[in-house]
């Protein structure tokens, strides 16, 4: 899911509700096997765990930003044409972490991502090869992970959750399709109950973006009482997701994204015994990208 809260763009020009008539809506943009396109992402991680035991607490806090621009290729599409496999070269990727900035992989250094076993695999690929060794499992897997994932084959897209067979004007707004979206989370091992689950996509306004016209969506989803993944042992005693999401998209179905933001919070409290643990965790994301073909 892509999942709000930007500012219009500098090169964004706001059109009146006039000046458009009711609108197909279309968030999901098929790609192409062999299509390059820039992509620069932005996202800021917060996890914030508690763990309290016999009296005595423990309180981890990690915070880092991550900053990515690359030329992504698309490798492999799903049978809707989605991301499944691509490719990026990098031209910066740097990572901000207790208020030290590194370099987290070189210019030039190309990755080849993929799903496997419900997993991300992100390796190190020399051109032309589509096999490599893998990406080390540290904070630079973490957050390219976070800032761009591959789909799995039977993901449904955007449109199933977000989207909505009529047009629309400005101001517009209609529900989503909640099963979708649960069936989505429960393969990230995220359990909802349909009664503690709720949201809406709205059609917030047209503007024109390097002279596209586009069209800019919210939506906005909230679970409780839902079930995190961690182990069955733990009795859940509070649980609650709120996440939103924005994306320019051009009138003309056939030209890709412009833009996606998105702002998911998660928190919740468990105990097992003795041990009472509570984490917080919030994904802020940023993703514009630019056709090379």
């Amino acid at each position: 899911m892509k999942l709000i809260a930007l500012l219009c763009s500098t090169l964004a020009i706001s059109l009146t509700a006039a000046d458009q008539p009711p609108t197909k809506i279309q968030l999901h943009r098929p790609a192409k096997v062999g299509a390059h396109q820039n992509i620069t992402v932005k996202t800021n991680v917060r996890n914030e765990t508690s763990r309290g035991l016999n009296g005595k607490l423990d309180r981890d806090v990690q915070e880092y930003t991550a900053e990515l621009k690359a030329e992504l290729k698309v490798l492999e599409i799903t049978r809707n044409g989605s991301l499944k496999k691509f490719s990026l070269i990098i031209d910066t990727f740097r990572i901000t972490e207790s208020g030290f900035d590194f370099e987290a992989l070189p210019k030039g250094t190309r990755l080849v991502s993929f799903m496997k076993n419900n997993k991300q695999v992100i390796l190190e690929a020399l051109e032309g090869r589509d096999d490599g060794k893998p990406l080390s499992k540290g904070i630079e897997h973490t957050a390219l992970s976070e800032m761009i994932s591959p789909k799995r084959e039977n993901a449904p897209t955007d449109d199933e959750i977000f989207g909505s067979a009529k047009k629309h004007v400005k101001g517009d707004q209609w529900p989503i399709n909640k099963a979708r979206a649960i069936e989505d989370m429960k393969a990230e091992e995220i359990i909802v109950d349909p009664k503690q689950f709720k949201g809406t996509t709205s059609l917030v306004g047209f503007e024109k973006v390097k002279d596209v016209n586009c069209y800019r969506l919210a939506s906005t989803l909230e679970a409780t009482n839902f079930k995190p993944p961690i182990p069955n042992t733990f009795k859940i005693l509070d649980a609650q997701l709120k996440g939103e999401f924005s994306g320019i998209f051009p009138v003309d179905p056939m030209l890709p994204e412009m833009q996606t933001t998105a702002n998911v919070q998660m928190q919740f409290k468990a105990r097992f015994r003795a041990l009472e643990i509570s984490i917080k965790r919030q994904i802020k994301t940023k993703m514009q990208m630019s056709p090379l073909d």
